[in-house]
């Protein structure tokens, strides 16, 4: 049997890839492999076109992020990435969207001591004002970003 690999391998500028994965009649779903992410945030992709938003998971060990793309359901305008940015990456930032409209973000000091820090949206999803937050040991606090225009589909 002759071996087939099924992958395609992005790396980041600023936390996050923007491109087109044409469509293909491919035997499996196409893996898509990130390169660079943070394990401590949320990591995922958009489909721009369809209006969609995907969590996926993050190898740990190898700060990698993974997901797959059914290349059959035609071509995918994708984000992939963190949609959300901050200035401290030990933070923890739990993510969230309809995909349409806004980008939620909540974030978690689980350090011992107070930080400061600036949270922004991926520039690749848009231009939004950035926000300034203190966090005090074990606080959460939640930001939201309304994505430009129609959202991240522009």
């Amino acid at each position: 049997m002759k071996g087939q690999k099924f992958l395609l391998e992005l790396v980041p500028a600023e936390g996050a890839f923007v491109g087109t994965v044409t469509a293909a009649d491919l035997p499996i779903r196409l893996l898509v492999r990130v390169a660079e992410m943070n394990p401590n945030w949320t990591f995922g992709w958009f489909d721009l076109d369809r209006k969609e938003w995907h969590p996926s998971a993050i190898d740990r060990d190898i700060r990698q992020g993974f997901f797959t793309l059914d290349t059959r359901r035609g071509a995918h305008r994708l984000f992939a990435g963190h949609p959300v940015l901050a200035d401290n990456r030990d933070v923890r930032m739990a993510i969230f969207s309809d995909g349409k409209s806004e980008v939620r973000a909540t974030l978690n000091n689980v350090g011992d001591v107070p930080m400061s820090l600036t949270v922004r949206l991926s520039p690749a999803l848009g231009a939004a004002t950035p926000q300034r937050l203190d966090l005090s040991a074990g606080e959460l606090k939640e930001v939201k970003f309304t994505l430009p225009g129609k959202g991240p589909h522009k």
